[in-house]
């Protein structure tokens, strides 16, 4: 129950709270005609509205066929730390026609999904989709702030050039990303190992260098430049992206 309440909105909760206290004052009006024998017909046909009331905030979610699975925040939370609840997802995401889809909830669950799944550029796209036509939904503007990171978007962009090495649009806007990193004023910036292996793709030995020093600089766990390359090795270069 916890784990419902959480998830709604305030709209949707007070939504829920006044379908529940119609609901009981519908009944205690029921009971009473009752006991003076009077006519209930026409007073079951009201119990509808609350009972719709109720059922709509807790019905946030989209079953998918021919899967069967259910695809509600429940289950996208489930699926980062479970690998059957994560495969049900990549399912999804592939058997689904996402431009059939024009239920803004249904738009931002499947935009959750993607980024649990790691592609945060379709759950980007996927979040302006719902903006476009709902330009203030507070959700939809949260999911874009999480989504558009500078970390996020670099990430992406690495990824990119090590699938296309050879794509210079990839590598363009790779360089592209790494000028606005470096004359912004965001205070929330890449780590300077991940700046160092976009460096390190677009072949700039200098860069790679000096923003390795810095990161030792700052992470004095690192100990040296060293270190502070086979962490970049590890991390962000030799592992292919999914």
């Amino acid at each position: 129950m916890d784990t419902i309440l959480n998830q709604l909105t305030i709209g949707e909760f007070v939504l829920l709270c006044l379908g529940t206290i119609l609901f009981f004052t519908l009944l205690i009006i029921l009971i009473i005609m009752a006991v003076q024998k009077r006519d209930i017909k026409v007073l079951l046909l009201f119990f509808l509205i609350p009972l719709a009331m109720i059922g709509w905030p807790t019905i946030k979610s989209m079953k998918v066929t021919p899967t069967g699975f259910e695809l509600n925040n429940a289950n996208i939370t489930k699926a980062q730390s479970n690998q059957e609840a994560r495969s049900q997802l990549e399912k999804i995401t592939k058997h689904l026609n996402v431009t059939n889809i024009s239920n803004p909830d249904s738009i931002k669950l499947l935009a959750k999904a993607n980024a649990v799944l790691g592609d945060t550029n379709i759950a980007i796209q996927q979040v302006e989709r719902v903006l476009k036509k709902y330009p203030n939904d507070k959700e939809a503007l949260h999911l874009r702030n999480i989504y558009s990171t500078p970390d996020v978007i670099l990430q992406k962009n690495i990824d990119k050039v090590k699938t296309n090495p050879t794509d210079p649009n990839a590598k363009a806007q790779l360089q592209s990303n790494l000028q606005q990193i470096e004359t912004g004023t965001e205070t929330k910036k890449p780590n300077l190992i991940k700046v160092a292996a976009a460096h390190y793709l677009l072949e700039d030995t200098a860069k790679t260098n000096s923003t390795l020093k810095k990161a030792v600089v700052k992470n004095p766990e690192l100990e040296n430049v060293t270190n502070a390359r086979h962490e970049m090795m590890k991390k962000y270069i030799s592992p292919p992206p999914k």
